[in-house]
């Protein structure tokens, strides 16, 4: 017998998206996250160990999970975000227009990032101290890069374009 081979939607776009965090769900029962960083083909994630707030645990996603670190220390009242109160339309939306926005010439998306606001550095940009915020970056094969610094819900909260 053969094995099936089933295509994988870029991750970095509104399928993508929606298959990642589809499946988050499935494997873990929630959608909670200290960290997630998502590439075109794969993604790497952090969270705390259920039961275990103090405990932090990585796993690469290539269409399964996998662990991908050993279980180390977290502050155990160290927020979590919850992907579910990302808009997947307008950060997708973000994600396709982000090379154009960014002045980055036959760019793309790089990856993207989703964490929370620990440090309190993003305040006034309206990412509120322990609120969620994603940055998705843009690049080329000229290492001229920017980047997005969104809300949940997709607002813009910075742009950093590439400065020629």
């Amino acid at each position: 017998m053969q094995p099936s081979v089933i295509a994988t939607p870029n991750l970095l776009t509104r399928e993508g998206l929606t298959l990642f965090l589809g499946k988050y769900r499935d494997k873990f029962g929630d959608l909670k996250i200290d960290q997630l960083t998502l590439y075109p083909e794969y993604a790497i994630v952090s969270r705390a160990v259920p039961g275990e707030p103090n405990r932090l645990i990585g796993y690469d996603y290539r269409g399964g999970f996998q662990q991908s670190s050993s279980v180390t220390s977290r502050k155990a009242d160290k927020a979590a975000v919850d992907l579910a109160q990302l808009n997947v339309a307008a950060i997708s939306d973000a994600l396709a227009s982000a090379p154009s926005t960014l002045r980055v010439a036959n760019g793309f998306v790089t990856h993207m990032d989703v964490e929370i606001n620990d440090a309190g550095a993003y305040n006034s940009f309206g990412i509120p101290k322990n609120g969620p915020y994603v940055t998705i970056y843009a690049g080329n094969k000229f290492n001229e890069s920017g980047y997005l610094l969104l809300t949940p819900a997709g607002a813009v909260a910075r742009a950093v374009p590439f400065e020629k």
